[in-house]
């Protein structure tokens, strides 16, 4: 596959991962990441040998795209992990007083 089609299939599978992310589908993310990651090898392997004062800029342009989607990919998974904290911490609350109802 040329550098072009590398890069496409890497931005295809980043958005899919942001997709599913805001869809809170977390083994979906985790399962196209596997897939993505095991092209960044190949690409950026590529990609080194190519770089050149010309191409240079354009290089740059697609990396801190790929990086801006993973940051996005990234906030929505801390906020649900918090959420999840913040549902664990209720729940537990709720135990304690129910065993303290049930020995009161």
């Amino acid at each position: 596959m040329c550098l072009v089609g590398q890069y496409a299939e890497i931005l295809k599978l980043s958005e899919a991962m942001l997709a599913h992310a805001k869809q809170h589908d977390w083994p979906q993310v985790i399962a196209i990441r596997t897939q993505r990651d095991s092209l960044f090898g190949a690409y950026f392997s590529a990609m080194k040998e190519n770089i050149n004062q010309q191409n240079q800029a354009e290089i740059s342009r697609k990396i801190s795209q790929i990086i801006n989607i993973d940051k996005e990919v990234m906030a929505l998974s801390i906020n649900a992990k918090n959420r999840m904290a913040e549902e664990i911490t209720g729940m537990q609350k709720n135990k304690k007083l129910i065993r303290a109802y049930s020995q009161g």
